[in-house]
């Protein structure tokens, strides 16, 4: 059971830092194929998307909280 839980954990582990390091290498990549301008348009267009998708996510968060508890209840 606890080479269960262990495996599962560094599974999970293995899978956020290596998506974080597979992000930032890919990053490092297009910085270096993209001229500045194009590279600039990206970050902005990734940027603006990435703060798009933590308001929906957020507001999705609250209401399964909000309503989640009322129909549990």
């Amino acid at each position: 059971m606890a080479s269960r839980v262990l495996r599962r954990r560094a599974t999970t582990a293995f899978g956020i830092y290596g998506s974080a390091l597979l992000g930032f290498g890919a990053t490092v990549v297009a910085a270096r194929e993209l001229s500045k301008g194009d590279f600039a348009r990206f970050a902005l267009v990734f940027g603006t998307t990435s703060l798009l998708q933590l308001f929906v996510d957020l507001t999705i968060d609250e209401v399964v909280v909000k309503y989640g508890n009322r129909y549990a209840a």
